[in-house]
């Protein structure tokens, strides 16, 4: 533990590094199928055509940085359960007087007892 103390902010920084990493490739990317020659059945597709796979123009090769992306950008918080309210509330007042009796404390003399002397 006192070795990852002494190197926390060279630690920190490599995380920091990974991160901005893993940011980088992942926000990043680009496919090098989207910067291809143009082909005369791109330019005269109509465009009223569905456009059934915009993100992969190769057929079966699925990226796996994108699909990642899209599965996190699925993800919905889940709804809090609706509690029923209770049925009746009132309050309660309760006028308690009380005498309490305090007594003295005793005090006895400290006596504290050392090791022995050898």
């Amino acid at each position: 533990m006192n070795w990852v103390r002494t190197r926390a902010k060279r630690l920190s920084l490599l995380a920091l590094f990974a991160l901005a990493v893993q940011f980088g490739l992942s926000f990043g990317h680009v496919h090098a199928t989207a910067f291809g020659p143009i082909s005369a059945k791109t330019v005269f597709t109509s465009p009223s055509a569905p456009d059934s796979n915009t993100d992969h123009d190769t057929g079966n090769d699925v990226c796996a940085i994108c699909a990642t992306i899209a599965m996190a950008n699925t993800l919905v918080d889940a709804t809090p359960p609706v509690l029923p309210l209770p049925a009746q509330t009132h309050t309660v007042r309760a006028d308690v007087t009380a005498v309490f009796a305090v007594a003295q404390p005793q005090h006895f003399s400290f006596q504290s007892r050392a090791p022995p002397r050898s």
